[in-house]
């Protein structure tokens, strides 16, 4: 080879693109996705394909760098402890969860297998400190805690006379207890009552939006719950029925006919968790990859469901919003 076909060579190396890195390793990496979700939920929110796009745009490449074997609970939590230990036997190199739930199952199941959590309401519980998680999980933490109170202040901005607020929790679920509490506090220090309505499934939930009226609930906040993310359509429904204006955190809500969402971008946590998992595929070690928390976050408002409920968003609002669905 001469000096010319030398240098050429050579720049075409640099010139590269990273997927060259995961062609030249030989091993295919084994990943177990444990999703507290539906496969139909977890497909339909974009958040599967995020990930996928996340692996490619580290220069990975689906079943010829990487598998990935889900399993899916379909926001039935009392199943997902022998599902965690099902899929920690897979000998899986690293496993990804979505929610605290499943979060949580996983945990108990291995303390040695590297784990990413995709999106946990709150991380707490999960990790010694978000700089220094200290063990075999690490991930993305949603912050819903802090979120809460916009819930709260949205609401009363479209319903200024709001006085009573129900917040649909699923006892399953470890992080709700912390959301309850935030609702609660931001709840108080602007004078409206928050009531819990608690569902462990879809019975449960149409018995809560049924007591609505009997508890003289104006309004409902819906946490991110696998549950509530399931049934989606039907809390919508039986919101619009109540004429109860509804809160949630994710736009798919509101695209299903909810009033109003505010949150972080949900795809992001995916193709962000493709980003963990690249880093420990390098050798990196889940103790020492701090937990990310969102910085981008969007307000999305359905004006159909506000007209059948009889609402008119402010014009302040509207001009927020980042996306409206008209």
């Amino acid at each position: 080879m001469n000096r010319r076909d030398a240098l050429l060579a050579l720049l075409a190396l640099g010139a590269a693109p990273r997927i060259a890195y995961a062609q030249s390793r030989g091993k295919v990496w084994r990943i177990g996705f444990l999703w507290g979700s539906s496969k139909v939920s977890a497909e339909d929110s974009g958040a599967a394909r995020a990930f996928v796009e996340g692996m490619r745009d580290a220069g990975y490449r689906e079943q010829a760098d990487y598998m990935v074997e889900s399993r899916y609970a379909g926001g039935r939590y009392s199943e997902l402890d022998a599902i965690a230990q099902e899929t920690v036997r897979g000998n899986y190199d690293v496993i990804v969860t979505t929610g605290a739930a499943a979060t949580q199952a996983v945990q108990k199941a291995t303390a040695t297998t590297p784990v990413v959590f995709a999106i946990v309401n709150d991380a707490t519980g999960f990790v010694k400190s978000l700089a220094h998680p200290g063990g075999n999980l690490t991930g993305l933490t949603r912050n819903t805690v802090d979120i809460s109170p916009k819930h709260l202040e949205f609401l009363r901005i479209v319903a200024p006379n709001l006085k009573r607020v129900g917040l649909l929790v699923n006892p399953g679920n470890p992080s709700h207890a912390s959301v309850r509490n935030a609702v609660e506090t931001a709840g108080r220090a602007i004078g409206v009552d928050v009531v819990e309505l608690d569902a462990r499934n879809l019975e449960d939930i149409q018995r809560a939006f049924g007591r609505a009226s009997e508890l003289r609930i104006e309004a409902v906040i819906v946490p991110v719950d696998q549950l509530f993310i399931g049934y989606k359509r039907e809390i919508a429904t039986l919101a619009l029925k109540g004429r109860l204006p509804t809160m949630y955190s994710t736009p798919d809500d509101v695209i299903e006919g909810g009033l109003m969402s505010y949150g972080p971008v949900y795809s992001e946590f995916f193709r962000q968790a493709a980003r963990y998992v690249d880093r420990i595929f390098k050798g990196m070690k889940p103790a020492d990859l701090p937990v990310e928390q969102p910085t981008k976050y969007e307000l999305v408002v359905n004006l159909k469901s506000a007209e059948a409920l009889g609402l008119k968003i402010p014009p302040s609002v509207l001009a927020r919003a980042d996306q409206v669905i008209r």
